[in-house]
Formats: C-alpha cells, sequence, structure tokens
C-alpha cells in the first residue's frame, strides 16, 4: 500500500499572519530553523512566506523589515495536498508547481501539517524523490 502524506508531514506548524513584520517572521524562521510559514488571516489561509521571499521581496528592495509588513512580502495563495494523498502525488505536485514544501490539509480544509521535498526523499524511493526534485528545478 502506498504511503500517505500523513505519515511523513510536519505536524507541529508554525503560522505567519499578514501584519507581522519581516523581521518577526525571520525570527520565528530562525528559531524554530524553518523556511516557510503559511499565512493565516483569521483562521483563513492566504498565503506563504519564505525565508527567500524576505530577501527578494524586502531586503534587495530596500525596505525596512522593522517596518515591512509580512503581506508585503508574502506570495498569494497557497500549493496543497491532502493527508491522505499518497507520496507520488504529493511530489507530483511539487514538481507541477515548481515548489519544495507543500502545506497539507485534512478533509475539512483544515491546515494540520507541512510536507516538503527532504519529507519525500527521506521517505520514498528514488524515483519519487528525482520526480519531484527534476520538476522543481525546471525553469
Amino acid at each position: 500500500m502506498a504511503q500517505r502524506v500523513k505519515e511523513i508531514m510536519s505536524k507541529n506548524v508554525r503560522l505567519a499572519e499578514p501584519g507581522m513584520s519581516l523581521k518577526e517572521v525571520a525570527n520565528v524562521m530562525k528559531q524554530y530553523d524553518i523556511g516557510m510559514m503559511p499565512v493565516s488571516d483569521n483562521g483563513r489561509l492566504v498565503g506563504t512566506i519564505t525565508d527567500r521571499d524576505i530577501v527578494l521581496n524586502g531586503t534587495a528592495k530596500g525596505l525596512d523589515p522593522n517596518n515591512t509588513k509580512c503581506v508585503q512580502a508574502m506570495s498569494e495563495g497557497i500549493e496543497y495536498a491532502y493527508e491522505d494523498d499518497t507520496i507520488a502525488e504529493a511530489a507530483r505536485l511539487m514538481a507541477d508547481r515548481q515548489i519544495r514544501r507543500l502545506a497539507v490539509l485534512n478533509a475539512q480544509k483544515e491546515l494540520v501539517g507541512l510536507v516538503a521535498t527532504a519529507d519525500i526523499a527521506t521517505h520514498s524511493g528514488p524515483e519519487t524523490t528525482d520526480r519531484a526534485i527534476d520538476g522543481i528545478s525546471r525553469g
């Protein structure tokens, strides 16, 4: 039987809020050694912010990280898989969307975790991992 995303996902997800400063977001990322946070506005997922977003959409543009809000640098929308999806399905989605991390939702569309290419590499065969990495590396 194929492994499911819920078996390999990280369950302790840290959320950013649109009004947090880039400095606050960066400090949470540093504290928990994470590179991406879903952005939640009153319980509704509205986007993601990555360490790369902070650099490219904040620092590189000369914006003050103390006064620039998360919403100004985040990527709108959120890519996700369901917890009952197979690892291969999640890898395919990552490859198609050229992303390294996915939010994981339950059947009620509530955030229950995150899955990253590193999780897939650790828990699946080389074919699934290679497909995800090749897709992400395109473009």
